[in-house]
């Protein structure tokens, strides 16, 4: 049996994969401390009622380091570069911070210059590249050991086939998500081990490839796209599973979550793929999935500027501290009810004048703004661009796919899509809602 977890910014998913089929699946919010304990053993325990099924694999997607990197929520970080002879450092600046070091190998791996740094990092988090590393790392490892800091990434674990610049950007973007993904980690294995589930577990790559958990750990910039990925495949294998048409060839797919609307792109039954991936702050020279990350989703904060492209929580409807587009869909959903209700009891008295039944049905239709205006517990907040963000919007996302797909997004026309579509640009569009926490959460 195969397990599969998906861990998002809002809620974890899990599904127990046997026989080419789904056997039990479970959901639990991320925000609670025992998310990942609770939702293994309800999955475990769906499939033969004992707890004890077996477990040949684990495979996780996550968004966690994707969601840290759009929000600018990555630690600063100290880049120390040891460039050797013949190349100017400033290539490979790519830190808050960067430090040079005397010290050289040259092309054969040799070490033509003892090492010797000159001053102390400012952070906590540090990268660590020299010049030929792959060749002989003997100078990096030297410099990890010499230096005070509590997460360090060296250059020649980032990746062999790098040159020496794209490789120090790689390994300041592996530094930088090393805290967040090492903290989600050790979470997920302690549940792991707390469930009785002894197998080994990967990471899904940016690319749709697998990792193995100690090289996700040393590596953690490559589950930048693990989610898009996940999402794209999913796609695939869904379409091929149920639809009408099995051999999808291209296609757009748009996953609305919590934090991030992701945007990727099919193309010839299989997500495309680039050869450098960046988000936020942190950029790799990794392959990933073709993806557009737009910081909007379902529990993105908001305020009477808009949204603010940052996710402190649930929504309002479930306990959170911010209004978020959730609140907007839950409000919008409640006033569609309560009009309809309003309709039916106008429409019962038959004494009432045809015109006037009529002018009454309007008034009380969902597009009609004299409604909120005898609402008491309501606020209006416009949906404009906030000085914060700076993502496109869905259209903008689907095109810089590349895609040449004309998907027809209906679900524009709702309160979230509205937000979505309203985040570069001023909009006249208003999004209301309950700004009263016991109103929102009935």
């Amino acid at each position: 049996m195969i397990l599969g977890i998906d861990a998002g910014g809002t809620n974890y998913d899990a599904v127990a994969f046997e026989d080419g089929s789904v056997v039990s699946a479970a959901k639990r919010s991320a925000d609670t401390d025992d998310g990942f304990e609770t939702l293994l053993a309800e999955v475990v325990e769906k499939v033969d009622g004992s707890g004890n099924a077996e477990v040949d694999r684990v495979v996780v997607s996550t968004t966690r380091v994707l969601n840290s990197a759009v929000q600018n929520r990555l630690p600063d970080c100290t880049n120390v570069v040891v460039p050797g002879v013949g190349l100017s450092p400033e290539l490979a600046y790519s830190g808050d911070e960067n430090l040079v070091a005397d010290g050289c190998v040259d092309h054969r791996g040799r070490v033509t210059e003892p090492l010797e740094i000159d001053g102390e990092p400012s952070h906590g988090v540090v990268a660590v590249t020299a010049k030929f590393s792959t060749r002989n790392p003997s100078l990096e490892t030297e410099a990890s050991e010499s230096l005070d800091a509590p997460t360090v990434a060296l250059g020649h674990e980032s990746g062999g086939a790098l040159g020496f610049p794209s490789r120090a950007e790689t390994t300041v973007a592996n530094a930088k998500s090393k805290p967040v993904f090492e903290s989600f980690e050790s979470s997920l294995h302690d549940a792991l081990d707390e469930t009785g589930i002894d197998a080994p577990v990967y990471y899904l790559k940016g690319d749709a490839a697998m990792l193995s958990r100690e090289s996700a750990r040393t590596t953690p910039a490559h589950t930048l796209r693990s989610g898009p990925a996940s999402s794209s495949l999913g796609l695939v294998a869904l379409t091929e599973r149920y639809a009408e048409t099995p051999s999808l060839t291209n296609a757009v797919c748009v996953d609305i979550g919590g934090t991030t609307t992701d945007v990727t792109l099919v193309k010839d039954g299989f997500p495309a793929l680039v050869d450098e991936v960046e988000a936020g702050c942190i950029s790799t020279f990794y392959d990933g999935v073709v993806a557009v990350n737009t910081t909007a989703g379902g529990d993105t904060r908001l305020d009477e500027d808009g949204l603010t492209g940052v996710r402190d929580g649930p929504a309002v409807a479930f306990g959170g501290p911010s209004p978020t587009p959730t609140d907007a869909l839950q409000f919008s959903a409640r006033f569609r009810r309560a009009t309809r209700r309003r309709r039916a009891k106008h429409c019962r008295r038959s004494a009432i004048p045809n015109r006037l039944r009529r002018r009454l049905s309007t008034a009380s239709s969902p597009r009609s703004p004299s409604r909120y205006g005898r609402l008491k517990d309501t606020k209006t907040y416009p949906v404009r661009s906030s000085s914060a963000v700076r993502s496109p919007t869905l259209s903008q996302a689907v095109s810089q796919t590349g895609s040449t797909v004309s998907p027809t997004l209906s679900f524009l026309r709702t309160p979230l899509s509205a937000a979505l579509s309203a985040v570069p640009s001023p909009r006249s569009a208003y999004v209301r809602m309950y700004t009263s926490t016991p109103h929102a959460a009935r």
